[in-house]
Parts: C-alpha cells; sequence; structure tokens
C-alpha cells in the first residue's frame, strides 16, 4: 500500500523553487550571452570597415626616449604611418633613423634633436569604437539586472507570504466550516 505524503508546513515552497530555479536559468543565459557578445565583437573587429584620417603638423613637446604619445594614440586597434617629422625651432626635416613608432608613440632615437619640439605629419586607421559597445551594453545589462535581486527577492517573499496565507484560509474553511452554524 501506498502511503501519502504529508505536506503540511510546505506552503508555496514549490513556487519559490520554480522561480530559483528560473534565477539560475537566467544567470546560465547571461553568462553565455556575455561569451556570445565576446564573440560577436570578434568577428565584428576583424569584419569592420577600419576608419581612417591623417593629421598634419601636430606639436609632440620634446620627445625623449621613453617617448611621447601622439594625439590618436587611445584609439581602438590604432595604427600611425609617420609621413614628415620638423624640427619645430630650425625647420629641418628629421629622417627615420632619428625617430621610431610604435603604438603611435614615437620615440626620440637621436640625441641630436633634443632641444625642441617636433611637428609631425601622419595618417592613421583604427577600429570602429561601437564594436566594443556590442560587450560592454550586454555586460552592464546583466550587471543591472543582478543589482535588483534585492528586489526580486523582497517581492518573492512577499509572493510565498500571500501563498501561505491563501493556503491557511483555504485548509481553514475546508475544514473549519463544516462545524460551524448558521448566525
Amino acid at each position: 500500500m501506498l502511503k501519502k505524503m504529508n505536506r503540511n508546513g510546505v506552503l508555496a515552497l514549490d513556487t519559490a523553487k520554480v522561480v530559483m530555479l528560473l534565477f539560475l536559468v537566467i544567470a546560465i543565459l547571461g553568462v553565455v550571452g556575455i561569451f556570445v557578445a565576446g564573440v560577436l565583437r570578434t568577428t565584428t573587429e576583424n569584419t569592420e570597415t577600419k576608419v581612417s584620417g591623417s593629421i598634419i603638423n601636430e606639436t609632440v613637446t620634446i620627445p625623449t626616449d621613453a617617448g611621447q604619445a601622439l594625439s590618436v594614440s587611445a584609439l581602438r586597434n590604432v595604427v600611425c604611418t609617420i609621413t614628415t617629422v620638423y624640427n619645430d625651432s630650425t625647420g629641418i626635416i628629421l629622417n627615420s633613423p632619428n625617430y621610431s613608432v610604435s603604438a603611435c608613440v614615437i620615440t626620440n632615437l637621436s640625441s641630436e634633436y633634443i632641444d625642441a619640439d617636433w611637428n609631425v605629419t601622419y595618417s592613421y586607421t583604427y577600429n570602429n569604437p561601437y564594436a566594443n559597445d556590442i560587450v560592454s551594453n550586454y555586460s552592464s545589462g546583466v550587471t543591472s539586472f543582478f543589482n535588483n535581486t534585492g528586489t526580486i527577492f523582497s517581492i518573492l517573499i512577499v509572493v510565498v507570504i500571500i501563498a501561505a496565507i491563501s493556503l491557511i484560509i483555504l485548509y481553514v474553511r475546508r475544514f473549519g466550516g463544516e462545524a460551524g452554524g448558521n448566525i
């Protein structure tokens, strides 16, 4: 003979279990979505059209062997191609053995041109900055969702309490209503 399961004290915990599983599924989908967005960003970077421009006579303050960043050095995946470099005080064109450029940072390789600023003319290309927004928007959306979990748990507790009160009223009516009389 099968025993009937005693469900006293359960009071809508099944609902709480379903909601917690829902949170777990949402969290897993959020993590998977972040990975997908990362791959999408990489794909976008590989296929996107690069943006290009040029700067004429940008003044670089007395470059040292430590290097000076050009004004576009903060752009995404920027590549600079130096056209000409002039000594600002004498107007002499500096040949490429006197300087080097790496990641849009110009470095003085000469001890001869250390007394004045340089004027640099160059072209540059960089990746569209909006490809990065794919990941940052997605991850900030997931983060802001989980910032509100305190509110969500508060609502969940209220729902469980209301369900518990409803079940108590249901059981009291079912079992207590038979003994009472009419007024």
